[in-house]
């Protein structure tokens, strides 16, 4: 469960149900403020059309719709925080690949110090009981 998504759900759902029922009265008010009464002739509502001004009715019923979607839109937020998981972080896995590179590098790095006491003793420049004491030094390393 995810936690933080279900407190954003609830927080939707707590901020829409209460504008769902407090805006539409106070739109209505602003509106006939705006128009000046609740009565307006037929000519003030084509002079508001006009203006692109849409009716009372027709805003109030958009806000209702708005904050039905957020209620919806929460209920599904809570719900998706409730059923989904969460996904541990992958760190540790980092932190083997780094390890395991190491000591792959490591290993890596002997063989090539052991291939060039071969080609020092191969040259005459180390002799066979120095040969046998450095890579006894690596054997004991790795």
């Amino acid at each position: 469960m995810r936690f933080k998504t279900v407190i954003i759900g609830i927080a939707f759902v707590m901020f829409a149900i209460p504008s769902y029922i407090v805006i539409p009265p106070f739109i209505t008010d602003e509106m006939n403020k705006l128009t000046g009464g609740n009565s307006l002739s037929p000519m003030g509502y084509q002079i508001l059309s006009k203006l692109g001004i849409p009716s009372i009715d027709t805003i109030v019923s958009l806000t209702q719709y708005t904050f039905v979607g957020i209620i919806v839109a929460g209920l599904g937020t809570i719900v998706f925080g409730a059923i989904s998981k969460n996904i541990p972080k992958q760190t540790d896995v980092k932190v083997q690949i780094e390890s395991n590179q190491r000591l792959h590098s490591k290993e890596n790095f002997n063989l090539e110090v052991l291939h060039l006491l071969k080609e020092r003793l191969a040259r005459g420049e180390i002799t066979s009981s120095e040969y046998q004491d450095l890579k006894k030094v690596l054997e004991d390393k790795i």
